[in-house]
C-alpha cells in the first residue's frame, strides 16, 4: 500500500498543461513522424508543418484543431496517410454533453481534412499529368533496371536518371512514384496512392489471369516470366484495395496475389487477407524474398507462376475413370488429404489420442500408430490451450517411445482462423518454413472459431478456412472438437449438424467415469468402410527428466492398445423408467421412422410423448408431465435410449435386435395400410 506524504492535504493540485502544450506532446507520441511539434494554433482551419521525409518547401503533417468549447480535433500525415483523432484533457471529469461536442469537433475535423486532402490531390494530380507527359521513355540502361535484370514496360525518366512509374486510381493519373538506381523509391508529394496501382498489360494470348504484386521489378519479373497482365499495387497495405477494385472490374477472372515472402510474414498475410475477400489465388516463393530475387537467382519463376489450380468442372470421361486407391496417413484411420474431425467429452482423453496419431506421422522412427501403417511427413499441431500440459505430453511420449525428432511445428496461442487474417497468418507462419505439412491439426474447434459453431454462417467459414489450408499445402485438417452439454449429446459432436456433414471421417473417443480404458470408435468414413472399435488404454509414465518444485517427477499418460473395454452393466431399471421404456417400444412399433432401405430410423420425441401421456395411470397433467421428463432423462443418462438430431433410438447390448423388431413390425403395419 503507498504511503501518502507528509502534508498531502496541503499540497496543491498538479498543473495541466495549456491545450497547445497537450496537443504538441500528442503529436511527439503519436509517431506520425514529426521530430519536433509546430506551435499550434486552435482556430480551426487547416495548418501545414514538416515531418520526417519532407524536401524543399514540402509539409506533410498536418492539424485541423478547434478551441471553443473544449479543445478537439485531429492532426496527421499526409505521407504515411495517418488521422489521429485529439482531445485535452481538462481537469475534471468529462460529462456527456462535453463527450457529444468533442465527437462533433473530430467529424468537422476530418470533413475539413477530406476537403483539403481533395484540393491537395488534385494540385499534385495536375503537377503530375505535366511531368508524365513531358518526361522522356525510359532508357534500357538505367541503373535500377539493370541491377533488377528487368525491362522497361511503360515508364519514363527523370532528367537526373530516376525511373518514374505513373500510378492510377480508377482510371485517373494520381501520383507518380519516382525509383533511384539504388531502389529508393518515392512518391509525388500529395498525390493519392491509396487504392493506386500502375498496370502492365498482357503481351498475346496470355490474358487468363491477372497477377497482382507489390512493387515495379517483382511485377515486371511477373510479366517477363508469363506474358501475363501484372498489376503493381505499390505495398502490401494496398493489395486489398487494389483486389476488391480489379474484382469489380472483372468479376470472373482468375487473379493471383504473388506475394514477398517476407522474414516478418507481412506480406504474405496481407496477400492472403486480400486473395481471402475476393475469392483469389496465393503464390509465393519458396525463398525469402520476391519474385525479382527469386528470378535473379535463377530459380524457374515461369514454373512456379503457371501451376493450374485444380478444375472445378472436369468432362464426365475423365470423372468416370477408375479411382485412385485411398491414401492413408494411418491406415484406416488418418486420411491423405482429407477433412476430419476427433470428438469426444472433457476429460475422454481425445487430446492424448489426436497427439498419438499427430507425433506418429511426424517421428519417422515410428512404424506404425496402435497397430496401423504410418506415412510419415510434416505436421502442424494448432494448439488452442494447455500449452505447458501439451510440453509434458510430448515430452513423455517422445521419451516412452524412444523417438529423438519429430517434424512438427506447435503454435503458441490460438487465432481467429475463419477471418482472413487468421487463416492468412497460418499460411503465411507455415510458409516460413520449407516444408511442406501432411497434416493440420486444429485443437480444439472452439479456441480456433470466432463466432458461433451453433450457426451456419459460421460454421461456413471456418469449413471454408479449412479447405483453403487443405488446397494450400495438399495436407489434411484434423480438427478436435467436443461433444454436446446434454446427456444424450455425448456421443455426437456439438453444434451445428453441417459439421459432421462436411466431415470425410469422424471419431469419437470415450471413457467410462474411473476407467483408463478409452473407446476410439470411427463414426464417419466416408470413401471406406467403418474401422472395427479400437480399444486404447492410458498408461500413466514418468516424463525423463522432468520434475516439479519438490523434486518429484511430472508424469503424463501415453496411450497403449488394450484387449477391449469396461463396458458398462445395465442396471436394473426403477419401475418409473420400465414404464417409460416401455412406451418407448410400443410407441417406436407404432409411429416410429423407417429410411429408405427399411431400417429404424427413430422415434420422434412428441410421438413418444403423446403416447406415454395415453397410457399413464395419473390423470394430473402436471405429474404426467413431470414423469415423462424424468423418464426419458434417466433413460439416457443410464444408457438405454439415444437421440440423434431430434429423433430417438434404443441403445445397450440389444438395442440392434431390438430395432429390427421394431421396423419389422413398422413395415407390417404400413402395408396393411
Amino acid at each position: 500500500m503507498a504511503t501518502l506524504p507528509r502534508n498531502w492535504d496541503q499540497m496543491a493540485p498538479e498543473k495541466r498543461l495549456p491545450p497547445e502544450a497537450q496537443a504538441k506532446e500528442a503529436m511527439l507520441a503519436a509517431g506520425i513522424g514529426v521530430e519536433e511539434a509546430p506551435d499550434v494554433v486552435l482556430d480551426g482551419k487547416p495548418h501545414r508543418f514538416r515531418v520526417a521525409g519532407d524536401k524543399g518547401r514540402e509539409k506533410s503533417g498536418w492539424y485541423v484543431l478547434f478551441g471553443d468549447n473544449l479543445p478537439a480535433g485531429r492532426f496527421g500525415n499526409w505521407r504515411g496517410d495517418l488521422s489521429v483523432a485529439w482531445h485535452a484533457t481538462p481537469d475534471h471529469a468529462l460529462t456527456q454533453a462535453e463527450r457529444e461536442l468533442i465527437e462533433l469537433s473530430y467529424e468537422r475535423a476530418r470533413l475539413m481534412h477530406e476537403a483539403e486532402a481533395k484540393k491537395r490531390h488534385e494540385q499534385a494530380a495536375q503537377v503530375c499529368a505535366e511531368i508524365w507527359e513531358k518526361a522522356a521513355e525510359a532508357d534500357g540502361e538505367n541503373g535500377y533496371l539493370v541491377r533488377k535484370r528487368v525491362r522497361s514496360h511503360g515508364l519514363r525518366q527523370t532528367g537526373d536518371g530516376r525511373l518514374i512509374m505513373p500510378i492510377y486510381v480508377g482510371e485517373r493519373l494520381t501520383s507518380l512514384q519516382y525509383i533511384s538506381a539504388d531502389g529508393r523509391k518515392e512518391f509525388h508529394a500529395g498525390g493519392e496512392v491509396s487504392c493506386g496501382y500502375f498496370f502492365i498489360p498482357p503481351t498475346g494470348a496470355a490474358a487468363k489471369v491477372i497477377y497482382v504484386v507489390e512493387g515495379y521489378a517483382t511485377g515486371a519479373s511477373v510479366h517477363e516470366a508469363t506474358g501475363a497482365g501484372v498489376v503493381v499495387a505499390l505495398n502490401a497495405g494496398n493489395l486489398s484495395k487494389v483486389g476488391q477494385f480489379l474484382r469489380g472490374k472483372m468479376p470472373q477472372a482468375r487473379i493471383v496475389f504473388v506475394a514477398d515472402n517476407d522474414k516478418s510474414g507481412v506480406g504474405q498475410q496481407k496477400a492472403q487477407a486480400a486473395a481471402g475477400l475476393i475469392g483469389a489465388q496465393v503464390i509465393v516463393p519458396p525463398e525469402i524474398g520476391d519474385a525479382n530475387d527469386y528470378a535473379v537467382a535463377g530459380r524457374d519463376l515461369k514454373a512456379l507462376l503457371e501451376v493450374e489450380p485444380d478444375p472445378w468442372l472436369v468432362p464426365l470421361s475423365e470423372f468416370c475413370q477408375k479411382p485412385q486407391p485411398i491414401k492413408w496417413l494411418i491406415k484406416g484411420w488418418v486420411q491423405e488429404e482429407a477433412l476430419m474431425m476427433v470428438f469426444g467429452a472433457s476429460g475422454t482423453g481425445k487430446t492424448f489420442v489426436v497427439l498419438d496419431q499427430a507425433l506418429s506421422i511426424a517421428c519417422p522412427q515410428i512404424n506404425d500408430w496402435q497397430g496401423c501403417r504410418v506415412k510419415h511427413g510434416p505436421v502442424v499441431y494448432l494448439a488452442g490451450e494447455g500449452h505447458i500440459g501439451l510440453k509434458a505430453r510430448i515430452a513423455g511420449w517422445m521419451g516412452h517411445k524412444g523417438a529423438n525428432s519429430a517434424e512438427m511445428l506447435i503454435s503458441t496461442s490460438a487465432e481467429d482462423l475463419n477471418t482472413p487474417e487468421g487463416v492468412g497468418r497460418v499460411i503465411a507462419e507455415i510458409g516460413r518454413y520449407e516444408t511442406k505439412p501432411v497434416l493440420i491439426v486444429v485443437d480444439t474447434l472452439n479456441r480456433f472459431l470466432f463466432g458461433d459453431e451453433n450457426t451456419a454462417k459460421d460454421t461456413k467459414t471456418f469449413l471454408d478456412a479449412c479447405t483453403r489450408l487443405m488446397n494450400e499445402f495438399r495436407c489434411s485438417v484434423l480438427i478436435v472438437h467436443h461433444t454436446g452439454v446434454a446427456q444424450e449429446a455425448q456421443n455426437r459432436a456439438r453444434g451445428s449438424s453441417a459439421w459432421k456433414g462436411a466431415m470425410d471421417l469422424e471419431t469419437w473417443v470415450n471413457k467410462e467415469p474411473g476407467s483408463v480404458k478409452v473407446l476410439v470408435r470411427q463414426t464417419k468414413n466416408k470413401d471406406a468402410e467403418l474401422q472395427s472399435d479400437l480399444w486404447l488404454e492410458q498408461v500413466q509414465i514418468a516424463v525423463p527428466g522432468w520434475t516439479d518444485e519438490d523434486g518429484s517427477p511430472v508424469t503424463t499418460v501415453v496411450m497403449e492398445r488394450s484387449d477391449g473395454g469396461d463396458e458398462p452393466k445395465e442396471k436394473k431399471l426403477t419401475k418409473s423408467q420400465q414404464f417409460g421404456l416401455q412406451t418407448f417400444r410400443e410407441a417406436a412399433e407404432r409411429f416410429g421412422k423407417l429410411d429408405a432401405e427399411g431400417n429404424f430410423a427413430g422415434l420422434e420425441l412428441e410421438k413418444w410423448r403423446e403416447y406415454f401421456y395415453q397410457c399413464s395411470p395419473s390423470e394430473n397433467d402436471s405429474t404426467k408431465r413431470n414423469a415423462f421428463s424424468r423418464a426419458r432423462t434417466d433413460l439416457c443418462e443410464i444408457g438405454r435410449l439415444r437421440v440423434e438430431n431430434g429423433f430417438y433410438f434404443l441403445k445397450g447390448f440389444a438395442a440392434e435386435l431390438e430395432q429390427k423388431q421394431i421396423a419389422k413390425s413398422l413395415y407390417k403395419q404400413r402395408r396393411k395400410i
